[in-house]
């Protein structure tokens, strides 16, 4: 098996990690520009978007495990709260839940760095 070396694989968790807050951070800044209607015709779709970063998730987790990166177990944490933010979105979204996307937003807003 191809064997990174862990600055390298520290690096790429990190890059990776970066674009699943740039996802997270636009979908945020959408759902508080955009109404219900607008942001149905999203291409790709808010729950197209979530299943990528899930699997983004995933990559990191098994980068973290397969490299014994303690320092980014933070990370993993992190990126899952971020893809279950998109995720939450895409089920409002769909729904068509004006009031559960208000409600993740304000959350969002409260705690994150988003």
């Amino acid at each position: 098996m191809y064997a990174v070396k862990t600055d390298e694989a520290s690096d790429v968790v990190q890059k990776i990690y970066d674009r699943v807050i740039q996802v997270s951070s636009r979908v945020l800044r959408n759902a508080k520009l955009f109404s219900i209607d607008i942001l149905k015709q999203e291409n790709p779709s808010y729950a197209e978007m979530a299943e990528n970063l899930t699997k983004i998730c995933s990559l990191i987790d098994f980068l973290v495990e397969e490299d014994d990166l303690k320092e980014h177990q933070w990370t993993c944490v992190k990126a899952r709260d971020y893809a279950r933010f998109v995720a939450d979105v895409a089920k409002a979204i769909e729904n068509n839940d004006e009031i559960k996307l208000k409600t993740l937003i304000a959350e969002m807003d409260k705690g994150s760095f988003l």
